[in-house]
């Protein structure tokens, strides 16, 4: 796969995200938006699945980068799996 093929795919997956993206925004504004659901701790706990985007970021940037995305990887201090990890509380 040439470096064309490959914007043109990433291309096509982040205008399926994007719609994605908008049904989320919409769904957390319906959430939120009815007096009686209360924003909790639990309730943050349950979305954790929702890391996994940041987590997926990070993993591509660190790739196209030539940066190990994983603790312990040489170039983990640099990247940007580090950074996102520390922006959502980890400390590792």
């Amino acid at each position: 796969m040439n470096k064309h093929e490959f914007l043109e795919q990433m291309k096509d997956k982040t205008e399926k995200f994007n719609e994605l993206h908008k049904e989320i925004v919409s769904l957390v504004q319906e959430f939120k938006s009815d007096e009686s659901n209360n924003y909790t701790v639990d309730t943050a706990y349950e979305l954790r699945d929702l890391e996994q985007l940041c987590f997926t970021y990070a993993w591509v940037v660190d790739q196209l980068n030539n940066k190990d995305g994983f603790v312990g990887g040489k170039t983990y201090n640099k990247s940007t799996s580090k950074k996102i990890r520390k922006a959502l509380g980890y400390t590792l």
